[in-house]
């Protein structure tokens, strides 16, 4: 008889609503025997439903009738799972009872009391029983907010025995917590342990779990490299079945492992596999391609495998080195979190371009006062020649922003209107893309920028040679709070701020003095970050370099109004101060007008 006939037979001799307590419960045990998850409730839900309302929970014992529902209706009657809760905390003897027969054992995740309760009643069970409960509690329930000493116990038990989750569970506390129990962890207890169930885990998906596990814990006395080159060693013993075990998920999840993976889809083609089943697209550094050549030789990668590289800026891309590898890098991408996407040969080319910017720039000996300020010097004149402010995007970018807005605050979200508006936001989305000004491609291969096009330039340039810089982006402290973006730069050992956006018109361009190159955040005040999220990372600006100081090195070469400086004061000043407030098209026409008087040798009235 299938469970099917044995669900019927059961229903056939169903009890009546007006029937006891008692035997309804008899008759949901009967049910969860042979029905434990619910498969065949369609033929007993109305019943059913009609049959616990008639029972008053509040007069019985809820934890015979919970004990008694199998997993579909423990799921279903909230109010029966909330007193159950409740009920546990006056019965603390029948925790055990409860969890064994919760199917779902999530319920308890969020309540510690019932937890905590659960987990003291197991520490008092023989060996067995107790290793069990704690392994079950600590993988399904919420820890961190436990108490610290009933952590502390549970992690000193399975650190001898089951090492993965000693180590999840500790990278779930939180940090003052994690100081706390370490020293509860026996370290070379662990070190065995771990050992041990590596060498007998055939799962790729765990073995990869646990190393990734190891690395957040970062535990003192835990070599991570030998965990790591065992963990190779036992995924490359059969690699057709540890490449079998891989699922799309935990192939996002082995970035400690990319090159092991290629190593085992090259052994597995050379027997005869078809590898394009697998996931044959990895993400690698420049320095993780020089680890593969290493294993393997360039001409032994097949071309069903693809690289996309990943470099923070353009320092860490070579030529030399990738040469090799150049047929099966599909794609680059620049930057962190937010990237641009390049193609191998865009990349190559940019590349090319910051050579050529910094070949005659003069280095100078490292022990040489002042050397980095002397290179900033240098080569931020020659971007200040090669890049102009894009006003097109720019005009572009603010036709955009109207049109989102209009988009957004539009009621009638799918009238004809709106699909037209929608059509042309695409339309110039694609056109900035094309543009490239928001990233340093534009600017080095079109010689045109917006700001943060701009800081993109100043901060892979300099990267190259060898001077760190960051993009930070924010707003202007202007009435519309327009976005911005600028760097902060690393000069002989001290952080300033840099804004070639606007500098470059007025100091490069003009011959002005200075104002937004190599300042303190006190001198700074015109630029707000953004609200600061996590990861994100400015540093304290506490010095500046003299606007003349800068200007007299920079501008070397970018003066169109000759001996503007020999000229009265009062110009001077002018130049200096209020020309700052206008706008970089308007400036462009009032120095125009300017440079044309003094040529005539008339005098200009502020």
């Amino acid at each position: 008889m299938n469970n099917n006939e044995k669900v019927r037979e059961l229903l056939d001799r169903k009890p009546d609503v007006s029937d006891s307590v008692d035997s309804k419960i008899d008759f949901l045990k009967k049910l969860r025997e042979v029905d434990p998850y619910g498969i065949y409730q369609y033929m007993y839900e109305e019943f059913l439903e009609v049959m616990i309302n008639s029972i008053d929970i509040d007069t019985i014992d809820v934890l015979d009738l919970w004990n008694a529902l199998n997993f579909t209706m423990q799921r279903t009657y909230y109010e029966i799972r909330e007193k159950v809760l409740e009920n546990i905390k006056t019965n603390p003897d029948r925790s055990i009872e409860v969890w064994n027969n919760t199917f779902e054992k999530t319920v308890f995740a969020y309540n510690p009391d019932i937890t905590e309760i659960i987990l003291e009643k197991a520490m008092e069970q023989d060996e067995n029983e107790k290793n069990k409960l704690c392994t079950e509690v600590f993988n399904n329930v919420e820890i961190s907010k436990l108490d610290i000493d009933l952590i502390k116990k549970v992690i000193e038990l399975l650190s001898h025995k089951d090492a993965l989750l000693t180590i999840r569970s500790y990278n779930r506390l939180p940090k003052d917590k994690q100081e706390y129990v370490i020293n509860s962890i026996d370290i070379s207890l662990l070190n065995e342990t771990l050992n041990k169930e590596i060498a007998n885990e055939n799962n790729s998906n765990k073995l990869v779990e646990l190393y990734s596990q190891i690395i957040r814990a970062q535990l003192p006395g835990i070599n991570i490299e030998d965990c790591k080159v065992l963990i190779e060693d036992k995924l490359k013993e059969n690699p057709k079945e540890s490449l079998k075990r891989f699922n799309e998920r935990s192939f996002s999840d082995t970035d400690f492992f990319d090159i092991t993976i290629i190593e085992m889809l090259i052994a597995a083609k050379k027997d005869g596999v078809d590898i394009s089943k697998y996931k044959t697209n990895f993400n690698l550094s420049e320095k993780d391609i020089e680890e593969l050549l290493k294993k393997i030789n360039a001409e032994d990668i097949p071309d069903e495998i693809e690289i996309t590289l990943k470099i923070k800026d353009f320092s860490e891309f070579s030529k030399e080195k990738l040469e090799k590898v150049s047929e099966n890098i599909t794609e680059v991408h620049l930057g962190d979190d937010v990237y641009t996407e390049l193609s191998y040969e865009e990349t190559e080319a940019c590349r090319g371009v910051i050579d050529e910017l910094l070949k005659d720039v003069n280095c100078e000996d490292e022990n040489t006062p002042n050397r980095e300020r002397k290179i900033f010097e240098q080569i931020i004149q020659k971007l200040g020649k090669k890049i102009e402010y894009n006003y097109k995007a720019l005009k572009k970018g603010r036709k955009l922003v109207k049109l989102n807005d209009k988009l957004l605050k539009s009621k009638r979200l799918y009238d004809e209107k709106y699909a037209k508006r929608d059509g042309k936001i695409a339309t110039l989305r694609a056109e900035l893309d094309e543009l490239h000004v928001r990233d340093a491609y534009g600017g080095l291969m079109y010689g045109k920028a917006v700001c943060v096009g701009y800081a993109e330039v100043v901060k892979n340039v300099f990267a190259c040679i060898g001077i760190e810089a960051r993009v930070i982006g924010g707003f202007e402290k202007d009435p519309q709070k327009r976005g911005h973006a600028w760097n902060q730069i690393k000069i002989d050992g001290k952080w300033y701020n840099l804004d070639l956006t606007w500098d470059r018109e007025l100091l490069l361009k003009r011959g002005c003095p200075a104002r937004w190159l190599l300042k303190s955040d006190k001198e700074f005040k015109d630029h707000a970050i953004y609200i600061r999220e996590e990861g994100q990372i400015e540093e304290k600006c506490d010095t500046s370099v003299k606007s003349e100081e800068v200007r007299k090195n920079v501008i070397q070469g970018f003066k169109r109004i000759k001996g503007i400086f020999k000229k009265p004061n009062k110009v001077k000043n002018w130049l200096k101060n209020s020309l700052r407030t206008v706008s970089l098209k308007d400036a462009d026409k009032i120095l125009n007008k300017l440079e044309q008087h003094m040529s005539q040798g008339k005098e200009t009235e502020q």
